[in-house]
């Protein structure tokens, strides 16, 4: 199966580069009785992709499928993007979303707490700082990147 998932990237990562998208993710199962094939993009810079602009990629995703498609049963389709509150799987690209809200879960708790809100300040390749608010007061903490469990935006 991972080789045929493999084969599916080759044929859409040039589609994507060229309209200017990121593959976040993809998996191919089974449920029920039907086929699917999911596919998540995102914008390079995380920006919002309207209803549209997904619409006209899916097509194009299905046409390059067409040519050589590495799945010999039928399938569904289905593109998309992760939506307003996306997970980041992706942290070296965690640069992008500075000033961004974000969700933070921890391994392992900081002052007692595994879960923070706050806006992305800054960004290294093995830590980063969040501003969060207790109450009025506006605070900072420095994250390990090996210490977090899950990051998302958050709205």
């Amino acid at each position: 199966m991972d080789n045929k998932i493999e084969k599916a990237k080759e044929l859409i990562f040039p589609l994507l580069k060229e309209e200017n998208y990121v593959l976040d993710r993809m998996r191919y199962y089974r449920k029920e009785k039907e086929n699917y094939l999911e596919i998540f993009v995102e914008r390079e810079d995380y920006s919002p992709i309207s209803l549209d602009e997904i619409v006209a990629l899916s097509e194009k995703i299905s046409q390059a499928l067409d040519k050589d498609d590495p799945f010999p049963e039928n399938y569904i389709l289905d593109v998309s993007t992760s939506g307003a509150e996306k997970e980041i799987h992706d942290f070296s690209r965690l640069p992008l979303l500075k000033g961004k809200k974000m969700e933070v879960h921890l391994k392992n708790p900081y002052k007692g707490e595994n879960i923070y809100i706050g806006f992305l300040k800054e960004v290294t390749s093995e830590q980063f700082i969040l501003t969060y608010r207790v109450k009025a007061r506006v605070l900072e903490a420095t994250f390990d990147i090996t210490n977090v469990s899950k990051i998302k935006l958050a709205v």
